[in-house]
């Protein structure tokens, strides 16, 4: 796979991921935690926002691929800072899906050529 390949699927899958993460709560069913639900909802569009910018240009700013490396983090992070980590359906697809955004996000911007 060459390096805008790499950053055309990283960057798409994390497109779908943000999309997941805005309409997650109400699929699994824990809309009614709101600390939980406006985390999603709101990283969720900056993810989804952030790659939609990288597969438009993928050979520009890999900061915006790293971005979203440490929003995924985040994500990994946040059941246990606001306190819904006694949620389980919350917590596993937090850390699911920031594992999956800080993978896909680093390897998005590694694949962008710095040396031009």
């Amino acid at each position: 796979m060459n390096r805008t390949g790499q950053v055309d699927f990283a960057s798409g899958a994390n497109i779908v991921l943000g999309a997941w993460l805005v309409i997650s709560p109400f699929i699994l069913g824990y809309s009614g935690n709101s600390a939980a639900l406006w985390n999603d909802i709101i990283f969720g569009v900056v993810i989804l926002l952030l790659a939609w910018a990288r597969v438009a240009n993928p050979g520009g700013v890999s900061a915006l691929s790293w971005i979203n490396a440490v929003i995924g983090l985040w994500l990994i992070a946040v059941p246990f800072v606001f306190g819904f980590s006694t949620d389980p359906t919350a917590l596993w697809n937090n850390i699911i899906s920031g594992a999956l955004v800080t993978i896909l996000g680093a390897w998005s911007a590694l694949a962008t050529n710095t040396t031009a």
